[in-house]
């Protein structure tokens, strides 16, 4: 546990918020699938699949393999509110997948890509750094 409050503890990373959004974001959740199901938007069935079941979704693996073993953050997205909705809707978008100009299959097709694109002076290409599985963009505050 103390390496957990360590790790959360770096405002850098982290925030902290003033209390836990996720059961608001659940009744809200529950209350749209409830009024689609009243509406017959959606089979009894469908309310039942996309039901929200689990809140927890963080959780901690050492980094065995490194001095003092720092913990691995896991955001584990099959066991949040919005999972089992995720999943109804990728279900729905995935026959469209790869059907426009602007698809990038992996980072072997965008770089065949931009193989002939030019940068002009004015303009800025940006990579972003990712440190345990987040972003780590520098955001400049005003």
């Amino acid at each position: 546990m103390s390496k957990v409050k360590l790790m959360l503890s770096d405002t850098k990373t982290y925030q902290m918020l003033k209390k836990d959004p996720t059961p608001t974001y659940k009744r809200q959740l529950v209350g749209i699938l409830n009024r689609l199901k009243q509406e017959s938007k959606i089979t009894s069935q469908q309310y039942y699949d996309l039901h929200p079941t689990q809140e927890n979704i963080l959780y901690c693996t050492p980094k065995i393999h490194k001095t003092g073993a720092p913990l691995r953050p896991i955001v584990d997205y099959i066991e949040s509110i919005g999972y089992n909705t995720t999943k109804a809707l990728a279900d729905i978008l995935t026959p469209m997948l790869g059907k426009t100009e602007h698809h990038v299959k992996n980072s072997r097709h965008l770089a065949n890509f931009m193989k002939d694109f030019t940068i002009d002076d004015d303009d800025r290409f940006v990579s972003h750094d990712v440190v345990a599985l987040f972003t780590n963009t520098p955001i400049l505050k005003l």
